[in-house]
């Protein structure tokens, strides 16, 4: 397959991995991008002279982060494409606040979520209790209860000022769903007691 330009962007090597040639501006190949998760970039001298091509592993080169932007970059195109709802746990593990907070911007902009596509995500990161991400009816916290049933509920059930600062009192417990930490601190005084000979 060819682009515009006459250039291969498209080919099956004998192993039936796809590959696409990426090029610049000046139509020079710079890189072939593999189905099998390996790209060739090519590596330059000092003058900018290409000298040899590197072979690249995708997943075994690139950070956990990145490789999980880019598994989610489908399903998320998809779902603002088709109006579909996209259900992702633990959306921020290993992703910067920055990216997650624009992928939820994207779903929340009528110009780029025209067909009321749905996203809905559990995490632990509280910066994105911000007033200016998320209406009160979209914010939703788990909180189990003495019997390890867990309990759903949103912030609208509390009556707080549009404009409050939902992350600062939600980590001082005002909404509960908040982990018991207990006191750490008693495990180090258990262990120095044992160490003494003053097991309790």
């Amino acid at each position: 397959e060819y682009d515009a330009n006459g250039n291969e962007i498209y080919n099956e090597d004998s192993d039936g991995y796809w590959y696409k040639s990426k090029y610049d501006a000046n139509g020079n190949e710079i890189y072939y991008e593999s189905s099998s998760g390996y790209y060739t970039k090519c590596e330059y001298d000092e003058k900018g002279n290409e000298v040899n091509n590197v072979v690249f592993p995708f997943l075994k080169n690139e950070s956990e982060g990145t490789i999980k932007y880019f598994s989610l970059a489908y399903p998320i195109i998809d779902a603002l494409d088709n109006g579909k709802r996209l259900i992702i746990d633990e959306f921020d593990s290993k992703m910067h606040p920055l990216l997650t907070s624009k992928i939820i911007s994207l779903f929340n902009s009528a110009e780029t979520n025209r067909k009321n596509a749905q996203l809905i995500f559990t995490t632990h990161d509280t910066n994105l209790l911000n007033v200016g991400l998320f209406r009160r009816d979209q914010v939703w916290f788990t909180q189990k209860d003495t019997y390890g049933a867990t309990e759903l509920y949103s912030l609208v059930e509390y009556k707080v000022r549009n404009t409050a600062p939902y992350e600062k009192e939600y980590l001082m417990g005002k909404y509960g769903a908040v982990p018991m930490v207990g006191q750490f601190e008693r495990l180090f005084d258990i262990n120095k007691n044992v160490e003494d000979g003053k097991e309790e």
